[in-house]
């Protein structure tokens, strides 16, 4: 503290006073941000107001109060000259007290937006001494959300530090040195290594030997700087699809204004817009430096995280001291930021890959033989399971229509895991019954009625654990149509264009295999109602009839008097 002999005591103040300010400047300095309150051009009063300004994304509101008794008090911004050395810019607490027993300070808060690291500054011309037969005792306490600072002290004969207590205090019977605001007698430096989010700064007027009502208590502040907290943006890529993904971060921070800060776990989402094309989600902060953040996805269903390991970058590692680049590895759905590169001032996007998963079951079955005819003909199924999706499946039961199938790296008939892209055979056997040959229940073992066998189905979407059932069925099926002319071909025998005895009828039918097997030795009988017999059917069977073919087969009958007798 500047200090002159008692009798100019007075003259002094008040010519100090008229052009002394209150103003907060950042020398720039390595690992620091650039601390701009912004100076107005003119003088400006913050005694018992704000004032607010950002710097880089970091809000700062810096508030000035008085308490006790004065004379008169001053807390200003001015853009005047550095007292420290700097360019531009100081800060001052400016009284004349009333008493001298601590109960008189002036009081500075500087709030951050968010936790920030190393804020450092410098408290100017702290100092006592008794030139004049007069002493002044500066008295300022250091204090923060979290701790004292650590101190710097130009000269330990003028000033002292109590690193428990955070309070500094001028040594008195020193003599007091004359001169302009800028002399650093009694400077000190204070740094709090954080995070902060608040810095107080109380100036007191100390108690004094021979001086009842101190006067002129002065100290400046000066090159302010502090480091930012370490942030991280994930940057999110999504194939296969788009969707919104949600993060938990273990070690993250969440700010209220003016005051509230709650570190702990915090959420956030990342949302893709197109498939294949990386978002970068919005920046969070890093509650603490040097503790590990784990990050945990929950992605929509039906989601993985793809890549094996999250590739990090920091855009500020000059300044933060991390690598520029490293990676870190993923298990399941989280990976961990280590505490080593959870520094101050890092700037951190991660960025990892999630696939859509599409889990996808085909079966196809084959039957042999193809066709049946006779009954107790065994007829084998072979099966073939494929995982068309890709994602794997796991206890995939599959059972078959016909009965139990048999899968023989199981043994049994379920599948224990099937990967994307991969197969497996089953089988099953089963033997035809009379029963689905003869449909009229005449015993006769005749195909008039259904029989077959089932081909391919795809049961996609199916889930992660599939259960499901084979449709094999005998079951092909055959139709049969009839249509006839009433005359022979060649006319009607007396040309009077009515059936008359001897006219000969022409019978077709037209025999379809509308199931899905080939169907062997197929006949058509015709249960005819005329007074006569019916003419053989021709031909009298077909060998064989793929599925969707049809054949014609063709019958005559010559009418007779009792047909016309009958009508």
């Amino acid at each position: 503290m500047l200090r002159n002999c008692l009798s100019f005591r007075r003259l002094y103040l008040w010519a100090f006073l008229a052009v002394f300010a209150f103003f907060l400047v950042l020398a720039p300095q390595a690992r620091a941000e650039l601390l701009d309150w912004n100076y107005p051009g003119a003088t400006i009063s913050i005694l018992n107001a704000t004032s607010s300004t950002t710097v880089n994304g970091v809000t700062i509101a810096s508030t000035g109060s008085a308490t006790g008794s004065f004379s008169s008090t001053i807390y200003q911004i001015r853009g005047a000259s550095s007292i420290n050395g700097s360019s531009v810019g100081y800060a001052a607490s400016s009284f004349v007290a009333n008493t001298d027993n601590l109960t008189a300070y002036q009081t500075l808060t500087m709030q951050f937006s968010e936790p920030v690291y190393n804020v450092s500054f410098t408290v100017v011309d702290i100092d006592g001494g008794t030139a004049c037969s007069c002493l002044w005792n500066d008295i300022v306490d250091f204090s923060s959300n979290n701790g004292v600072p650590s101190a710097t002290i130009t000269n330990a004969s003028w000033v002292t530090y109590n690193a428990t207590t955070g309070r500094a205090s001028a040594i008195s019977n020193q003599n007091a040195i004359s001169g302009d605001a800028n002399q650093s007698y009694g400077n000190i430096r204070v740094t709090y290594a954080g995070p902060v989010t608040s810095v107080v700064v109380r100036h007191y007027a100390g108690p004094v030997d021979t001086v009842t009502a101190p006067s002129g208590q002065i100290i400046g502040i000066d090159d302010v700087t502090f480091t930012r907290s370490p942030r991280l943006a994930l940057r999110k890529t999504s194939t296969g699809g788009t969707g919104t993904f949600t993060f938990s971060n273990s070690n993250g921070l969440t700010y209220t204004a003016p005051s509230t800060y709650n570190y702990g776990t915090v959420s956030y989402s990342v949302t893709t817009a197109t498939a294949g094309v990386a978002v970068t989600g919005p920046s969070s902060i890093l509650g603490v430096t040097n503790q590990a953040a784990t990050i945990t996805e929950t992605g929509p269903a039906g989601w993985t995280i793809s890549s094996s390991s999250a590739s990090c970058t920091d855009s500020n590692s000059a300044v933060s001291g991390n690598p520029a680049s490293f990676s870190v590895p993923i298990s399941g759905n989280a990976f961990i930021i280590p505490e080593a590169n959870v520094r101050a001032a890092a700037v951190l996007t991660c960025s990892l890959t999630n696939l859509r998963l599409v889990p996808a079951l085909f079966i196809s079955s084959v039957p042999n033989p193809a066709s049946v005819s006779v009954s107790g003909t065994a007829v084998t199924y072979s099966v073939l399971v494929s995982n068309s999706g890709n994602v794997a499946l796991s206890s995939i039961s599959v059972t078959g229509s016909l009965g139990a199938i048999t899968c023989p790296v199981s043994g049994g008939a379920t599948i224990a895991s099937l990967a994307a892209g991969q197969n497996q055979t089953c089988t099953l056997t089963y033997t035809v019954p009379q029963a689905v040959l003869d449909n009229n229940g005449g015993g006769d073992g005749d195909i008039d009625g259904t029989f077959g066998a089932s081909s391919t189905y795809n049961s996609s979407p199916v889930t992660a654990s599939t259960s499901t059932t084979v449709a094999l069925v005998i079951s092909p099926q055959l139709t049969i149509s009839k249509s006839w002319s009433y005359f022979n071909p060649g006319g009607d025998a007396n040309g009077n264009g009515t059936a008359d005895v001897g006219d000969i009828v022409v019978y077709t039918y037209l025999v379809t295999n509308t199931g899905n097997v080939t169907v062997s030795n197929v006949t058509v009988n015709d249960v005819h109602n005329g007074s006569a017999p019916l003419g053989a059917i021709s031909p009298g069977s077909v060998a064989s009839l793929a599925p969707g073919a049809s054949t014609n087969f063709t019958a005559s009958y010559t009418v007779v008097q009792g047909d016309i007798d009958g009508s």
